[in-house]
């Protein structure tokens, strides 16, 4: 949240162009710059967001998937690749 406007377009793109294969993306930045972050396959949340209205957004982030969250395989034939969503916490965390 604290990049510059073209080193946060530079690390998506890179990101949704497959060169790049993880993107760290804080709960803060989405709240203040609610972008949508495409090619998403699995989600990782360190913690529950604060704001019950995040965790919505995260979530259909993966079916913003630009392929719809298929691949194609050798044959040309798309495949179903899964999507997750994983919440880490404690019981401190509530």
């Amino acid at each position: 949240e604290y990049s510059k406007v073209s080193e946060v377009s530079r690390g998506r793109a890179r990101f949704n162009q497959g060169r790049k294969s993880m993107l760290l993306y804080t709960g803060r930045a989405h709240y203040f710059m609610r972008h949508v972050i495409k090619g998403a396959r699995h989600i990782i949340l360190f913690g529950l967001p604060e704001n019950m209205l995040l965790y919505p957004d995260l979530v259909n982030m993966l079916m913003a998937a630009p392929d719809g969250g298929s691949r194609n395989d050798e044959d040309g034939l798309g495949v179903e690749e899964p999507l997750s969503c994983l919440a880490l916490f404690t019981k401190y965390d509530a």
